[in-house]
């Protein structure tokens, strides 16, 4: 089973014989027992941070102590860490300029990604993990790029690191006045 950072999921044990049951497992590093199982199967929901390996120890019934079909007796958990972007390009200009703007991502291609360049909301799929855009500035102001949201092959993250500023400074302007004289 492959799950996402964060997500949990259900393993299920599966009884034969006469009830109660009393199993042990383990996971990686703790030794958990449940006991009086009055049921023909038992759910147990985990949430580990990272990959994860579940193995079955003991198993006994209201009369006998079992065996554990090594075969049969293992549950691997697999983490993915969630996808991550992040946005580079903050600078200065003038008005009429263009900059690149960088997307930078981590986690398992495609990235399918929505960012904002200040005003408008704007939703790509790519298969790099960098992407630049080279924007044009026509008007001065101020232009926040930043990632709203971004998923993966596996995962949708929640960490969209910073954002760029790009910071566009109007022309100079300059005009010349005077008086005409006229010569005799």
């Amino acid at each position: 089973t492959t799950i996402c950072f964060g997500d949990n999921t259900n393993l299920t044990i599966t009884f034969t014989g006469t009830q109660p049951f009393r199993v042990e497992y383990e996971d990686n590093d703790e030794d958990f027992l449940i006991s009086n199982i009055n049921a023909v199967s038992k759910v147990i929901n985990v949430s580990p941070d990272a990959t994860e390996e579940y193995k079955l120890l003991t198993i006994s019934d209201a009369n006998c102590v079992g065996n554990i079909n090594l075969a049969d007796s293992v549950a691997v958990v697999n983490v993915t860490d969630l996808p991550t972007a992040t946005t580079l390009g903050t600078t200065e200009l003038c008005e009429g300029g263009n900059t690149d703007i960088m997307f930078v991502f981590t986690g398992t291609t495609p990235w399918t990604f929505t960012y904002n360049d200040g005003s408008t909301d704007s939703t790509l799929t790519i298969a790099n993990d960098t992407l630049i855009i080279n924007e044009s500035f026509p008007d001065d102001g101020t232009y926040v790029y930043k990632v709203k949201a971004v998923s993966d092959g596996a995962c949708s993250g929640t960490d969209f690191g910073s954002s760029a500023t790009i910071t566009v400074n109007p022309l100079p302007t300059a005009s010349m006045s005077g008086r005409s004289e006229e010569h005799t």
